[in-house]
């Protein structure tokens, strides 16, 4: 059985005795060692054990991330974040403009770029079509957005892990803003800060937009380390799984069987 994080696959799985595979990002919160300060420890804790609950025994995890951190297991494999095949397509060039994607519970936001004359944002998120003297909101458009996204010199948006994501491969710098209450997206900006490709702030200040448009050049330099890859990796590795005799997942499952349901391994 195959899951991208859906509690009843996994419970029938483990009822039935059949091999689970997971291909998601949540995993990395629970096999993958990850920057994370003391504050944020026992959140940390809290969330790994609710995957557990969630999902309580995996045969095999395929983990996509865009942090790289030690597996806990070896039925853990790590990959590239999975695109669109518009995404991979997409031709990046460096605009004039940062793309900002909020919503009006983010009006503080708005009233902090629009000091910043000098710099073009265009927004996405409040369903409009105007403009507002360097402010260019638009109404949502997925081909619209992406060209936006591919031309763009920069991103300002909450710290969800598929935009973060491709902004990374189309070598965008990213001004995270984690939305209170999910320790994913502050997870996505811890691991943005360590691998400096940007800057997170969990509270919007001036201060912290000030520091990122100042940045932006190194932000960009930086992103040329990231890898840009496609799909091929993750999708191979499931054909490798699912080949022939399955010897390779059989061999996991059984010593899954082997191991307490809440340990860690």
């Amino acid at each position: 059985m195959i899951t991208d994080f859906e509690p009843m696959a996994a419970y029938l799985a483990n009822e039935m005795d059949i091999p689970l595979i997971t291909i998601d990002n949540q995993h990395r919160m629970r096999y993958m060692e990850f920057p994370c300060p003391f504050e944020w420890k026992a959140e940390a804790l809290f969330i790994e054990n609710l995957i557990r609950v969630m999902i309580p025994r995996p045969c095999v995890s395929l983990v996509t991330t865009f942090y790289f951190g030690k597996k806990r297991n070896e039925r853990t494999f790590t990959f590239p974040p999975i695109l669109r095949q518009s995404v991979i397509d997409a031709e990046s060039s460096i605009g004039d403009y940062i793309l900002v994607y909020a919503t009006q519970e983010y009006d503080s936001l708005i009233e902090f770029i629009q000091i910043y004359k000098r710099e073009k944002f265009i927004i996405y998120g409040f369903n409009e079509d105007r403009l507002e003297d360097n402010l260019t909101y638009k109404t949502f458009s997925r081909d619209g957005f992406l060209q936006d996204l591919a031309g763009c010199k920069a991103v300002i948006a909450t710290a969800g892990f598929t935009l973060m994501t491709e902004s990374f491969y189309l070598g965008k710098p990213y001004l995270a803003l984690p939305m209170k209450g999910q320790f994913e997206q502050v997870l996505n900006g811890l691991m943005l800060d360590e691998l400096k490709y940007g800057r997170s702030s969990l509270d919007l200040e001036k201060e912290n937009i000030s520091a990122f448009l100042y940045d932006i050049p190194e932000y960009t330099k930086n992103l040329k380390n990231y890898e840009h890859k496609d799909n091929n990796a993750i999708t191979q590795m499931l054909d490798n799984l699912l080949a022939d005799d399955l010897a390779l997942l059989l061999e996991f499952h059984d010593k899954r069987k082997t191991i307490f349901h809440f340990d860690d391994k």
